[in-house]
């Protein structure tokens, strides 16, 4: 049992289940009750603990429902108070680990001051976080919807001073944390600003000294034709398929279109492959993820043609009309009319209005509208605000500015009110 107890980190890792996961980690806190020294319960195994029970409850798409059943039991409880109070002392790692695995265990439901806890002992050991620790501890925050504004301005920071080092996908959920909950992400879009400037620079260097090094061949030039070609291969890393969409819809939410160098990326997007998605099926057999790409294109191209017409970035007719196609059918636009968004309407029935429900604007709904008169009325349920704060959300700030520019009146009437 003692050499079992010393190698807990190791056994953790392959134990199949959450519920297995969790009785191997009470059968060791039992232990360690009962005067079992030294205690193997240190950092490391308690970040690993909770890590491996999110990486499980994810790797069989366990239900939301589910998950809250699990999180209520009495030994998760006794887990999570104890990984709590190892956090102080744990690396870098080990507390990005417990942010994420909170995030995919509780959702958006629960850990508010668990949540809370991190951002305030992750502020003091901000310069330990490597690239990947920072992008998970955005992503945690991002989706939970957990608002935390002291820390993101030091994580703004942080990732300033690493920009180059960051991976698509790792950008992608950094940018995602500061457009969801809406701050600016200033020092990184700077530094990110001046890479892609220092890029261009170089390339172009390289391809003037390849120029000039093809005048200067004998007859044939195939050695200055070798080197241009070889250098001109040259470009910044491929994006996955959701990536480069992603942060085009972040830089539109926290209105940075003209701030970046955003004609010259928006350029490498559409020759990106995922653009291509305009030529495929009709996206019929989209999954959940593709239509949110889909849907993700056709918001930045909106505002693009709304809000920038002077920059001349849209997509072609023939995407638009794709996607506008996709939008009619059912697996694409699922509407749902909240019971509060129904008392709502019959309420508005009294004002003698001619009030229309589920009204379509570009791609965006709007809960009620007086159609003739621009006049819209949006019924923001709790989804649409930081749970801890109430602030609203990067999408939902993004939705009424484009509405605003699109001519109509909108009233938000959120769900506290």
């Amino acid at each position: 049992l003692a050499c079992h107890l010393a190698t807990l980190n190791n056994a953790l890792v392959g134990v199949p289940t959450a519920r297995d996961v969790l009785i191997e980690v009470i059968d060791v806190i039992e232990a360690v009750s009962k005067g079992l020294s030294p205690s193997p319960l240190n950092p490391l195994n308690m970040a690993t603990t909770l890590h491996r029970i999110s990486k499980n409850m994810e790797k069989v798409y366990m239900f939301k429902s589910d998950r809250l059943g699990f999180v209520r039991q009495r030994d998760m409880a006794v887990l999570v108070s104890l990984a709590m109070g190892s956090l102080p002392h744990c690396s870098a790692q080990g507390i990005s680990n417990i942010a994420w695995a909170l995030s995919k265990i509780g959702g958006e439901t629960i850990y508010w001051s668990e949540m809370d806890r991190i951002a305030e002992v992750s502020m003091t050991r901000m310069s330990e976080f490597n690239t990947q620790n920072v992008a998970n501890l955005a992503g945690a925050f991002a989706s939970m919807q957990h608002d935390a504004p002291g820390l993101f301005i030091k994580l703004a920071k942080r990732e300033s001073c690493m920009a180059s080092y960051f991976r698509p996908q790792e950008l992608a959920q950094l940018l995602w944390l500061f457009s969801v909950l809406y701050h600016s992400a200033d020092p990184l879009l700077d530094s990110l600003d001046s890479i892609y400037n220092n890029w261009i620079n170089k390339n172009a260097k390289h391809m003037d000294s390849n120029a000039n090094a093809m005048d200067c061949t004998t007859e044939g030039g195939e050695s200055g034709q070798n080197q241009f070609e070889l250098n001109s291969e040259a470009k910044i890393p491929q994006m996955e398929l959701n990536d480069p969409f992603e942060n085009q819809y972040e830089n539109d939410i926290v209105e940075t279109v003209e701030d970046l160098e955003f004609d010259d990326y928006y350029e490498i997007v559409e020759s990106n492959s995922a653009l291509q998605v305009s030529t495929g099926p009709l996206f019929n057999d989209f999954t959940r993820d593709q239509l949110e790409v889909v849907a993700w294109s056709y918001t930045i191209n909106q505002c693009l043609k709304l809000e920038y017409p002077h920059l001349g970035l849209s997509v072609g007719t023939e995407f638009e009309n794709r996607v506008a196609e996709a939008c009619k059918t059912k697996k694409f636009n699922k509407k749902t009319t909240s019971l509060l968004q129904k008392e709502v309407g019959r309420l508005l029935v009294s004002t003698g209005f001619d009030w229309e429900q589920e009204y379509s604007v570009d791609g965006y709904t709007l809960d009620v509208v007086i159609h003739h008169k621009k006049v819209g009325l949006e019924i923001d349920g709790p989804s649409h605000f930081s749970r801890n704060t109430g602030s609203p959300l990067g999408p939902t700030m993004l939705k009424h500015r484009y509405l605003a520019s699109a001519g109509w009146h909108v009233v938000s009437l959120s769900w506290q009110e």
